[in-house]
């Protein structure tokens, strides 16, 4: 049952008032009327609102109709207004519809009061039902311009339409570039844009990632919802595109990948590394031995040095693919970054040529950093020559330190990297620049775009490994034709760390009369070290391995001062057997050597950052070195 009418009815006369509800009500209109009479009753009634419609006279004593039509405008202005009155004039009544009156009725004639009052209230209900339709489709509207998401309509033959706020933004066209466009050649890969929108008109759908080429030629990479819109016929309308930018996505998992990448080589780096040193001390330490026996004009010196400066190199090469693998055993000690490119700036110099200008930019409150200053020097030449060989014609070369914080907005973008004070190494060049497929390459090992013979491709593998083994990051910026520029990040050690000084060379002393135990499973550096101790005066005893050094130390009669082990081993580590030397010679040093990787090393209870540590590939004289370091004295 529908509630009755309620009427706001403006009447300064209470007879004419009556006679008009009267009619309503004779006339079967169910209705509850609100009567007022002057100017203030009705502006209440307006403010207190809740009426279905509005009945008023037109001449009243303190205003008129006119008046009382606007004033119901502008209180509720959604409100219907009937003048109901005496005698008007057609130009009146013309004037009252004209400014927002529904309809006038003459008071002697009533009985057209019901009838427009039914036509009014039907008007006013469809005029409502079309605001909140329009209402609808302005908030749809504006969803749609709104939205985060690019959105695209196009025609059934996909030219561009519309284009909301964010896919302008996202492609760097304006409104009046897109529209128009055909979306098939805006992709990247044309025929996979093409098989995209023949399926979508097949089945009315389609979902995938597309790359879509910008105003400006740089590559946006989508996840695309495509949909065929369809009217009320079920005839399709248009195309309509809703798609999200995941192209900082994309970057973030290539990263990801070549990260993974890296450190899968780097394990396999460090086997060869391992393979590699053995060889390597063989040849370094029968070539050096061999040159302190022969006399100057020895006619095989000279091939006996050529032999030494290969195996130099090899070694050199090793000792990159162990840095590569992020687990070379060094020692690292807290250094400053300024006094490390100030001390290496003149050999740097000469490295690069005359024909480029090297600019140096140092903060001088650059703090410090803990890594091997050697390392570090390695990092700067490789990017250095890296910016040389760009810039075939010269150029300029600008190597810049800074004191820079790194957070949490930068990581979301540069994963790996730590956050908090850094140490920033800038090396920028000039030069020819990179395009960014290349860029997302060059730290991968043995990627070069040099000519064949004219490069290994493990540069910048190795400066990757540096950086990350005292727990940097790098970022690298280049465009073709306008240089590259490296940005090397190291954390950054509070103020109160000191450097460290410049270790003194130590003189190689003989042996004082002690025996050393000799345990390698590899024949020739087992006999290269036995020589090479041998000529310093010591007492050898060498076992081919784990067993048969523990049948040595079990039948040694006298006493045993030094158990020299390689760690990794068949039948046993170096740890384990040092163990249970030890357990028959309480008094014995145990010094280790080893080509393994450090974290190989650990796995295997020996730390390579000991001073009981010996690398391969070693000298015969940094061995005896160490060995006469462990024994004391």
């Amino acid at each position: 049952m529908q509630p009755p009418l309620r009427i706001l009815h403006l009447e300064d006369s209470p007879n004419d008032a009556e006679l008009i509800q009267a009619r309503l009500a004779g006339d079967g209109v169910a209705f509850e009327a609100v009567t007022v009479a002057t100017r203030a009753q009705y502006l209440g009634a307006l403010e207190g609102g809740g009426f279905d419609i509005i009945f008023s006279d037109y001449s009243l004593p303190d205003f008129d109709g006119l008046s009382a039509l606007k004033l119901a405008q502008e209180h509720c202005p959604n409100v219907p207004v009937i003048i109901v009155s005496g005698a008007i004039g057609e130009d009146l009544a013309a004037e009252l519809l004209r400014d927002g009156a529904r309809d006038y009725v003459l008071k002697d004639r009533l009985a057209r009061l019901a009838p427009a009052l039914q036509r009014v209230l039907r008007e006013a209900e469809e005029h409502a039902k079309r605001e909140e339709a329009e209402r609808k489709l302005w908030i749809k509207d504006a969803a749609i311009a709104s939205s985060i998401n690019g959105i695209i309509l196009a025609d059934l033959d996909g030219r561009i339409t519309y284009a909301n706020k964010a896919a302008l933004a996202m492609s760097g066209y304006t409104e009046a570039e897109v529209v128009g466009l055909d979306l098939v050649p805006l992709a990247q890969d044309r025929k996979r844009g093409e098989e995209a929108q023949t399926e979508l008109r097949r089945v009315g759908c389609w979902v995938g990632e597309m790359a879509a080429r910008k105003k400006d030629g740089g590559i946006l990479h989508v996840n695309l919802s495509g949909n065929l819109v369809y009217g009320a016929d079920n005839k399709p309308l248009c195309l309509m595109f809703s798609f999200q930018d995941i192209t900082a996505h994309r970057k973030l998992e290539r990263q990801l990948q070549q990260i993974e990448k890296l450190e899968s080589i780097g394990k396999l780096a460090g086997g060869v590394a391992h393979d590699f040193n053995n060889i390597l001390s063989v040849v370094l330490g029968y070539s050096q031995m061999a040159l302190q026996k022969m006399t100057l004009d020895d006619p095989l010196r000279k091939k006996f040095e050529a032999v030494l400066r290969a195996g130099e190199r090899g070694a050199a090469l090793a000792r990159q693919l162990l840095i590569f693998s992020c687990k070379q055993a060094v020692e690292p000690h807290v250094i400053s970054l300024n006094a490390v490119v100030t001390d290496f700036d003149k050999m740097l110099r000469r490295l690069i040529g005359e024909d480029i200008k090297v600019t140096l930019a140092l903060a001088p409150d650059a703090g410090c950093i803990r890594a091997d200053a050697g390392q570090i020097e390695q990092v700067i030449m490789n990017l250095c020559v890296n910016a040389r060989d760009a810039m075939p014609r010269g150029g300029e070369l600008f190597i810049k330190t800074a004191n820079v914080t790194l957070d949490e907005a930068y990581a979301r973008v540069h994963p790996g990297v730590g956050l908090g004070p850094h140490v920033m190494l800038a090396v920028n060049d000039t030069g020819s620049g990179m395009s960014s497929d290349v860029v997302m390459h060059i730290f991968e090992p043995f990627f070069t775009t040099k000519e064949p013979g004219k490069g290994t491709g493990l540069g910048l593998s190795v400066v990757y490994g540096i950086v990350k083994q005292f727990g940097g990051s790098i970022a690298v910026y280049s465009e073709l034709g306008h240089g590259t520029v490296f940005k090397v990040y190291f954390p950054c050690l509070d103020s109160t760390a000191q450097t460290s000084g410049l270790r003194k060379a130590v003189a190689v002393p003989e042996a004082h009369g002690e025996t050393v135990l000799v345990v390698d499973d590899e024949a020739d550096i087992r006999s290269l070290v036995q020589e090479t101790l041998q000529d310093l005066g010591y007492t050898v005893l060498v076992g081919a391995g784990p067993q048969d050094a523990l049948h040595l130390a079990e039948t040694h009669t006298g006493p045993l001062h030094l158990l020299l082990t390689d760690v990794v081993m068949p039948e046993m580590s170096g740890k384990e057997l040092a163990e249970r030397v030890k357990a028959k010679h309480p008094q014995a040093k145990v010094l280790f050597m080893s080509g393994y990787t450090h974290n190989v090393m650990l796995d295997h209870g020996v730390d390579g950052k000991t001073p009981a540590f010996v690398e391969k590939p070693f000298m015969p004289a940094a061995l005896a070195t160490k060995v006469r370091e462990v024994l004391g004295g």
